[in-house]
């Protein structure tokens, strides 16, 4: 692969050609069974239908895909509060993970507190709960740069404990790597 230069939100960052085709926009009602699709490979209870439309029916409520070759590999759901992000769902295809997608991800939400309008009060943080058995998530975001500063019992269901991470405006800025191809054959099914 050839080597390119790239500008994501002001961040120089050298990837290899295979990431040029990459984009974060809107999720479109097309998009929901890929997402979908995805949920369930990701997670042990995945979001359903119902789920996607409750959340999205919810105010303030933003959904975004990520596209590979105009392939949605990824998704992030998250609500604006008076200031804060809150990230409700967000998921990679298991394929993709561990190769820098879901920090290409976090990234797009992390410097929505940096871009708010003057008009606008600013956001200081972007914060999320993952479940207690989510290892990889809490390794995945303690390396980026959120901290885990709550623990909230039972926030998934009965003996299913929940972590609240937090990303501080103040705190180190997430940079992008350039995702790395994988080099091993078994079909990874960690969770992100």
């Amino acid at each position: 692969n050839s080597l390119t230069d790239l500008k994501l939100n002001g961040l120089s960052i050298t990837a290899g050609s295979y990431m040029t085709n990459l984009k974060v926009r809107w999720a479109l009602q097309s998009d929901l069974r890929r997402m979908i699709d995805i949920e369930k490979k990701c997670f042990d209870i995945p979001w359903d239908t119902e789920d996607f439309k409750f959340a999205l029916g919810q105010k303030n409520t933003i959904a975004m895909v990520l596209t590979k070759n105009d392939l949605v590999i990824g998704h992030v759901i998250y609500q604006l509060g008076l200031k804060d992000i809150i990230i409700v769902n967000m998921a990679i295809s298991p394929k993709y993970q561990r190769q820098g997608y879901g920090r290409y991800l976090v990234k797009f939400v992390t410097d929505k507190l940096l871009l708010t309008p003057p008009s606008e009060t600013k956001r200081e943080q972007v914060s999320l709960m993952v479940s207690d058995t989510n290892l990889s998530a809490h390794l995945f975001l303690k390396a980026i740069g959120f901290k885990a500063v709550k623990v909230e019992v039972n926030g998934f269901g009965p003996n299913h404990d929940g972590y609240h991470f937090v990303y501080s405006v103040d705190g180190p800025k997430i940079a992008v790597a350039a995702p790395v191809k994988k080099t091993r054959t078994r079909k990874s099914r960690e969770k992100q």
